[in-house]
C-alpha cells in the first residue's frame, strides 16, 4: 500500500503545532508533515516574511523539499495557509514537474473574491476585536500582556501577507482540489466554489458546521474527509 505525505500549512497566527494531533488521528498510510513558518514556534527568532508569493513561499518550498521523495504527496492549508498551499503547489510543479495528489484549501474564499481590507493597520483595540470575532482565540491572550506582546506581532505580520497578496488568477493547478468552509464563517458556499477556477481538474466543496476555526471544532470530520479524498492515489483504491 502506497503512503501519502500530507504537508500542513497553518493559518494566520498559527503554527505547526496546530496539526500535532493529526498524526495520531490519521491512518498509518498518511504521514502528516506540519510545516513551521518563520516567526513562531521553534522559529520564533526568524524574521517575518516580506511577501506571501516571494520569500514566504520560497521558505516553505525549502522545507517541503526536504521531505519530498517518490512518495505521493498532498497539501492542506487553512485560511492564510490555503493561499500558501496554492502558491507552493504551483512552485513545486514549476521546479519538479510534479503536482500534489490533492490540494485542500480550507477556510478561505477564492483569492479573486477577497476584499481589499487593511486589518493589519487597525489600531490595537480594533485589531483585537476583529480577531476575537472570528472565534478560535481566547480573550485571555490579549488580557495577558506578555502573551499579547508575543502573539499580536505574528498576527499583524500574517494579515499583512494576506492583504498584500496578489490575488489575480495566474495559473491553474493540475490536480483535484477540495475547498472546505464553515457554515458560520463570513463567506458562502458560492465563494468557496469559485476555487474551481484554480484547477484543471475537479473541485470538491465541503461544508462544516463550525465557524472560521472548524478545523478544530470539527477536526474528526475534517480528518475523515481528507482520508476519503486520499483513498485513491494513482488509480489504486485503498
Amino acid at each position: 500500500m502506497n503512503r501519502v505525505k500530507l504537508f500542513c500549512l497553518p493559518y494566520a497566527g498559527g503554527s505547526a503545532m496546530n496539526y500535532s494531533s493529526w498524526r495520531i488521528r490519521m491512518p498509518p498510510w498518511i504521514e502528516v508533515v506540519p510545516i513551521e513558518m518563520a516567526g513562531r514556534g521553534i522559529r520564533l527568532a526568524d524574521p517575518f516574511y516580506k511577501s506571501l508569493r516571494g520569500d514566504g513561499t520560497d521558505d516553505l518550498i525549502r522545507q517541503i523539499a526536504e521531505h519530498l521523495d517518490e512518495t505521493p504527496f498532498a497539501i492542506f492549508g487553512h485560511s492564510m495557509g490555503a493561499l500558501f498551499a496554492y502558491e507552493a503547489s504551483l512552485r513545486i510543479f514549476s521546479l519538479t514537474n510534479r503536482s500534489p495528489a490533492h490540494v485542500f484549501l480550507s477556510g478561505c474564499k477564492a483569492p479573486h473574491l477577497r476584499e481589499n481590507k487593511n486589518v493589519h493597520l487597525m489600531p490595537e483595540k480594533e485589531f483585537q476585536e476583529h480577531i476575537l470575532q472570528l472565534g478560535g482565540t481566547s480573550p485571555d491572550i490579549f488580557e495577558n500582556k506578555e502573551l499579547s506582546m508575543l502573539f499580536l506581532p505574528i498576527l499583524r505580520a500574517d494579515y499583512r501577507l494576506v492583504e498584500t497578496y496578489e490575488s489575480a488568477l495566474r495559473e491553474k493547478l493540475d490536480c483535484d482540489i477540495t475547498a472546505l468552509y464553515g457554515a458560520q464563517d463570513r463567506y458562502s458556499r458560492n465563494e468557496a466554489e469559485e476555487w474551481k477556477q484554480y484547477t484543471k481538474r475537479k473541485c470538491h466543496v465541503n461544508e462544516f458546521q463550525g465557524n472560521h476555526f472548524f478545523i478544530h471544532t470539527d477536526v474528526g470530520q475534517v480528518v475523515d474527509l481528507i482520508c476519503q479524498q486520499l483513498t485513491i492515489i494513482d488509480g489504486q483504491d485503498r
